[in-house]
């Protein structure tokens, strides 16, 4: 949904911060790789758990499986995160363990910056705005490559 044929714009995938402008959520594509000062990841300017990314859709899409990668050209990676899902970028629901649990389900990320994680929805999310929402990191910050799947 972010790079396939509903090709999401760059001035759709924001983010908390950037480590430059070389570093920007719209390298967070999952084929990004360094090019020239580009780098082929988001790098986010602070480590910390307020640190996001999220990509806007034209219109709400259903989300049915999201895949992650750590940076190309560096061993940063995200190793959890959680992912928040909204219809108007303003409020925002968490998604949760299908099946009536009411308990927010934290993501298994990376372990390192060059294998990608898959992670299929079992209650498929409908949203215009969807967030990565970072818990933990390598060692190195954070480094981030996304796609999401309908």
């Amino acid at each position: 949904l972010v790079s396939g044929e509903t090709f999401v714009p760059d001035n759709r995938m924001t983010a908390s911060s950037e480590w430059s402008e070389f570093h920007g959520p719209q390298r967070a594509r999952m084929d990004a790789v360094k090019e020239g000062l580009f780098n082929g990841g988001w790098v986010a300017q602070t480590w910390s758990s307020n640190q996001w990314i999220q990509v806007e859709f034209d219109e709400p899409m259903l989300v049915q499986k999201v895949k992650t990668k750590g940076r190309d050209d560096y061993t940063q990676w995200v190793e959890s995160y959680l992912l928040l899902f909204g219809l108007d970028g303003q409020q925002w629901e968490t998604y949760q363990e299908p099946f009536g649990t009411d308990k927010v389900l934290v993501f298994t990320g990376n372990t390192d910056n060059i294998t990608p994680v898959e992670h299929s929805l079992l209650a498929p999310v409908k949203a215009k705005f969807v967030r990565f929402q970072v818990q933990t990191w390598s060692a190195n910050g954070i480094g981030f490559r996304l796609e999401l799947f309908g």
